[in-house]
């Protein structure tokens, strides 16, 4: 290769431009490449680095280089002309988000109906780098005057600031406006816990769901029962570690680390857990307790509003029950970072618990007879034909 070939690189069959850029802040260099053609065709080749290297030169006298990497060369523009890259409209930018790979088709759906508004509002060719905070408080205020609800306006922010967040992560777009005065706008309406009831619980673990080979389906009943006793996250399990008689779970960017006392029965369903994941290490393998639990509330006619998460919230109102409303005791077992997020198990009302739960209806009415009376899993049986032989949890 001569002297006018060394200043091209190839990489994977094709020969390259690098273009570097000093960052004066930073004092670092930063190599920008710059596809030129395939190695079969050095002459083409040399013909379009000449080009780049004018262009180039011509940015820098105008202190501009850095923009070099915005812009299109004729042979890498989908219309065949040279110029800056046009900017991502919003057409473009949902058309990128929802086209990413590993993502479920039922979240597609639901970002393309939040970003629909979107387009309604801001239209389709409006550059995204132009949407600012001014826009983003302008739409919750137009929804909220139409009646669209605070916590679907919520929703569509939330899209909005994700997407738009990926887009600049995959350099699509440079910066993103602040989101945080227009949530503030729409908070979310923090809703009553949808929790599974005794008697539903029963049901998960006496019928025969799904069409699972009966020891898999033996299993992960076991795995529900933890979950029932424990009250722990979905991947907490994955991440904790055992220390004799505890669960230790580490502290998250959402929760509180904490440790949990557990039994056998616990330990033995916990290791199995982890060394099963131990063989396909991936969120989905964890995600499939979820879908394996969704399927078995519908084979037993549970209501489609419920979900493995349901669980945790069965065990913040048994607790909630147990310690005679110490939220602050359930809050500290549950790894709750912050305290509204229990207060939200106190505004199920009395009655409804009593139905509910039924092996705890004695407290409810110790504490509307006046009668203080805390008491621990260790005495409150959670299924009425499940016994466990060691106590799922015992207060501290």
């Amino acid at each position: 290769m001569n002297r006018r070939q060394s200043k091209m690189q190839i990489r994977d069959n094709y020969y390259y431009k690098y273009c570097c850029i000093y960052n004066k802040e930073t004092k670092k260099k930063k190599q920008i490449p710059i596809k030129l053609a395939p190695t079969s065709q050095t002459q083409l080749a040399l013909e379009r680095k000449l080009e780049v290297e004018y262009i180039f030169n011509q940015l820098k006298r105008t202190k501009l280089a850095h923009k070099i990497k915005d812009y299109q060369f004729k042979w890498l523009s989908d219309e065949g002309k040279s110029g800056f890259k046009k900017p991502l409209s919003v057409r473009e930018g949902i058309d990128k988000f929802v086209g990413r790979k590993s993502v479920s088709q039922s979240t597609i759906n639901i970002n393309i109906m939040c970003l629909q508004h979107w387009v309604d509002y801001l239209g389709e060719t409006m550059p995204i780098e132009h949407i600012t905070s001014k826009n983003l408080i302008g739409y919750v205020e137009l929804k909220q005057d139409r009646g669209r609800s605070d916590t679907s306006i919520n929703m569509d922010l939330r899209t909005m600031r994700t997407m738009m967040l990926y887009l600049k992560e995959i350099e699509e777009i440079k910066s993103t406006p602040s989101f945080k005065s227009a949530i503030a706008k729409c908070p979310i309406n923090d809703e009553d816990p949808i929790y599974i009831t005794e008697q539903e619980f029963d049901k998960i673990m006496t019928t025969d769901w799904c069409l699972l080979y009966n020891p898999k389906r033996e299993f992960y009943k076991r795995v529900f029962k933890m979950y029932w006793d424990l009250g722990v996250r979905l991947s907490e399990p994955f991440l904790a570690t055992i220390e004799g008689n505890y669960l230790c779970i580490p502290k998250l960017k959402n929760s509180r680390g904490r440790k949990i006392r557990i039994n056998e029965e616990h330990k033995s369903i916990i290791s199995e857990m982890k060394s099963n994941y131990d063989l396909k290490p991936t969120r989905d393998h964890i995600m499939n307790y979820s879908k394996v639990f969704k399927k078995a509330l519908r084979h037993c006619g549970i209501s489609e509003t419920k979900h493995f998460h349901s669980l945790r919230h069965s065990y913040g109102l048994r607790r909630r029950i147990e310690t005679n409303g110490n939220l602050q005791m359930v809050a500290k077992e549950m790894g709750h970072k912050e305290y509204k997020t229990t207060e939200k198990y106190q505004r199920c009302e009395e009655h409804l618990l009593r139905d509910d739960f039924p092996s705890l209806a004695h407290l409810i009415e110790s504490v509307e007879n006046g009668a203080i009376s805390i008491s621990s899993t260790r005495k409150t049986s959670t299924r009425y034909t499940y016994q466990d032989q060691d106590s799922p949890r015992q207060m501290h």
